[in-house]
């Protein structure tokens, strides 16, 4: 049976548009798109093509391009391009996108239309259509408003009469075109077509990948009319190279550990392109190292994990400066050694000695098809990463965070006020509060949580948040309201945009509430639901004492708990506002108890680990974060190091007025303590 295709909607139009704009820059350009729910049936379709056809032999969605006259003495190239995009981010995806042609035993059956299913039985066969495959993948994850870009030349050495995209696969969205070249035999050598357009050399300097047009698809430059692939040269300085500080090896002056950029092989997300290493205390010199996540504390005597994320099949080796004396070179620091890794993600465990120095030290891991490598030297693909780390005594991961022995509590003076340790909160425009509700519930999720990052050190002793109920404009809150709240702090997955793992939580159920205005949507609806500020403060024994290390970035969440009550006509949700600091805020979805990569029980508890989640973007990919604030101690109290000297008084990233009013008000305090 044959599914029809309709238009998508106005986000593919947008798209549709954009690649119109662009369609006279090529020879003869031919443009798809179609989307695939998760059962496999047909969403929607486009494109200059004859719709697109169900073969149910092969469950795979066809669409056919009239190429004109059948010719075996002209080849033809076609450069094909695609954008892959999940469906719904939440489930996962399939793939397998072919570019197809009809072989000269259709030509002779004399029919003026391609090979439809009717013609072949419901299969796409190889007497009829060959095929030669884009992208293939299997189950994957794909984050919300994240891309697949595959970018590929097919070469056929005759003129087929028709040709064709080739889909198969669940809940995908995919958008595309293809060029087509003609040329002789050959089909290697620059110079004309047979339209009169210039050809030459389209060169990728730094994979030394080539093809012969008359224009280009980015990466790839055009070298000049009459070039060829001959000229084309890898640019022997683009390489990836490592951040980690001095003395460690890092720049090339100290044969610093780099890889030969190749296309397709890093770890995580991608691989940044240098001339030079990028030394920096933090070891965040580079924006691209995101492909290794520790996921258990590092204690000696014990074992580590981490989650390591790859591109291709390959093998990874790892080094820890157990003795903290600048090099990877002293026996027992090479802690995992040409491990083997699929693509995706791994776990790999490794052992801390019982000898390891505790404190802040540094590691760096290499990724490569080969392996056999050092901390130093030059690798021929793959990519390095450096890493920050703590050497800890205990139990409180990734980034650590406590509260105190019981019995140990020092005196506190009276706060005169809050004291922000970290104030990001609702931002007012006119007379409104910008941002919407999130929906956040602690019970069934997914919850909201936000990154923040300690400054100086005093105890999270209290927080303050802003949300609303959906569809309420009263000024008080309604009558069922939720029976507590669950307050949660993650550590950070070393930079990657999401939390790792939950280290101290809290239930709050005597909250004290304030009206705030109302909340005014910025997707266009106005506005609306009234905005309520929260507080909390927790008693001494429950505070949370950030990590020794200074600059420690964390996670919060936020999320409520309605027990035992169902079907709430008016259910909370934590407001948004524009993005105040780090990556957006984090809606959790899927986690983990103990291992890695393998879903665990909801409701998350201490120990739980992020597995999968949504950023909170608006529009796509454009972050937002949540309004909420830390409260502290008044500072140089409870573990606090003084007013910072940087004058960011208040914790939030910004010298402003909010940092003289929350000056004054410690100065008052002080003055109150004389």
């Amino acid at each position: 049976m044959q599914r029809r295709a309709k238009w998508t909607g106005f986000w593919w139009g947008l798209v549709w548009i954009f690649f119109l704009c662009i369609a006279d820059l090529a020879l003869a350009r031919s443009d798809f798109a179609v989307s695939i729910a998760r059962d496999g049936t047909l969403v929607g379709g486009s494109g200059d093509g004859d719709g697109w056809h169900y073969y149910s032999g092969s469950d795979a969605y066809v669409m056919w391009f009239s190429n004109g006259t059948y010719d075996p003495a002209v080849s033809v190239r076609f450069d094909t391009y695609l954008q892959i995009r999940i469906l719904d981010a939440t489930k996962q995806m399939s793939v397998d996108v072919s570019f197809g042609w009809t072989t000269p035993a259709w030509t002779s059956t004399g029919k003026s239309t391609p090979p439809l299913p009717s013609d072949t039985g419901g299969s796409i066969n190889s007497t009829f259509i060959q095929q030669e495959s884009l992208y293939a993948d299997g189950w994957i994850i794909l984050g919300e408003g994240s891309t697949i870009e595959p970018h590929q030349l097919v070469s056929v050495p005759y003129n087929p009469q028709w040709v064709c995209i080739i889909v198969k696969g669940k809940n995908l969205n995919l958008l595309g075109f293809f060029d087509e070249y003609t040329g002789t035999s050959g089909g290697n050598e620059g110079g004309e077509d047979e339209g009169g357009v210039q050809l030459g050399a389209c060169c990728n300097q730094q994979t030394g990948e080539c093809y012969i047009a008359g224009t280009c698809v980015n990466p790839y430059i055009w070298l000049g009319a009459g070039t060829t692939c001959s000229d084309c040269k890898i640019e022997t300085r683009l390489w990836d190279f490592g951040d980690a500080p001095a003395p460690y090896p890092t720049l090339l002056s100290k044969n610093g550990a780099r890889h030969t950029v190749k296309a397709g092989i890093y770890l995580g997300q991608n691989l940044s392109r240098d001339a030079d290493g990028k030394p920096s205390s933090g070891a965040d010199g580079d924006d691209y190292d995101d492909g290794v996540v520790f996921t258990s504390a590092l204690v000696p005597g014990q074992s580590a994990t981490i989650q390591v994320s790859a591109s291709v099949n390959g093998v990874l080796s790892a080094w820890l400066d157990l003795n903290r004396d600048g090099d990877w070179a002293d026996p027992g620091e090479q802690v995992i050694i040409d491990q083997p890794i699929t693509r995706g993600n791994s776990t790999i465990s490794f052992n801390i000695p019982t000898t390891t120095t505790k404190g802040v030290t540094f590691a760096r891991f290499r990724f490569s098809t080969v392996g056999g490598l050092s901390y130093d030297g030059l690798a021929q693909d793959g990519e390095v990463e450096d890493y920050r780390i703590e050497i800890t005594s205990g139990s409180s991961g990734g980034g650590g965070g406590t509260t105190p022995t019981p019995g140990t509590y020092g005196p506190q003076p009276p706060t005169y006020g809050y004291y922000p340790k970290w104030s990001q909160p609702a931002r007012q425009v006119g007379q409104a509060l910008q941002g919407w509700a999130e929906s956040s519930l602690y019970q069934t999720g997914p919850i909201l949580a936000d990154d923040w990052q300690d400054k100086d050190g005093r105890p999270v002793v209290g927080i303050r948040w802003w949300g609303c109920f959906a569809n309420w404009i009263q000024t008080s809150p309604p009558t069922v309201v939720p029976t507590a709240f669950h307050i949660a702090i993650w550590t950070d997955a070393m930079g990657s945009g999401f939390p790792a793992s939950m280290v101290w939580e809290a239930t709050c159920t005597d909250w004290a509430w304030a009206f705030a205005g109302y909340a005014q949507d910025p997707r266009g609806l106005g506005i609306g639901n009234s905005v309520f500020e929260m507080t909390f403060i927790l008693s001494q024994d429950k505070w949370f004492y950030p990590s020794t290390i200074t600059g420690s970035r964390y996670w919060v969440s936020i999320s409520a708990i309605y027990a035992g009550q169902t079907n709430i006509q008016y259910p909370w949700g934590i407001l948004t506002r524009q993005k105040a600091f780090g990556g957006a805020a984090m809606r959790i979805q899927t986690i983990g108890s103990g291992t890695a990569g393998q879903a665990g029980q909801w409701p998350p508890t201490i120990g739980s680990l992020f597995i999968n989640g949504l950023p909170v973007t608006y529009p796509v990919q454009t972050p937002w974060d949540l309004s909420f604030e830390l409260i502290s101690t008044r500072s140089g109290w409870g573990g606090g190091s003084g007013i910072s000297g940087s004058g960011d008084v208040n914790g939030d990233g910004k010298v402003d007025t909010t940092d003289m009013a929350a000056l004054i008000n410690i100065l008052l305090g002080a003055e109150l303590f004389k």
